[in-house]
């Protein structure tokens, strides 16, 4: 793979484990999953600005559904860059790419 040389940096957002789940009051420790990763995506726009690259690394979700996969996705369009998906151990690596296909 080429990569252009571009002026700047390149700049690598990792979102690591929001463990979503396919109920939006689905929560994890006590803590609602969605909530978490809006909160995250919050902080990064607010003092990081926009990343050249998302990695996003499992665990994506903790029930492994479409709804959780999907969802993540759309979290993302605040985002105006390319997103890599890799799945943990909670998630179903083949569901989670065919997901990630529809939203590249």
């Amino acid at each position: 793979m080429t990569i252009a040389y571009t002026a700047h940096p390149l700049k690598v957002l990792q979102l690591t484990d929001p463990h979503l789940m396919a109920s939006a009051d689905g929560a994890l420790l006590g803590v609602n999953t969605r909530d978490s990763l809006a909160a995250v995506i919050d902080e990064v726009l607010r003092n990081h600005g926009q990343p050249d690259l998302i990695l996003a690394t499992g665990d994506l979700t903790q029930d492994a559904s479409s709804e959780a996969y999907r969802y993540f996705g759309e979290q993302l369009k605040a985002f105006n860059c390319p997103s890599l998906w890799i799945a943990g151990n909670h998630d179903d690596s083949d569901l989670l790419a065919s997901i990630a296909a529809e939203f590249q």
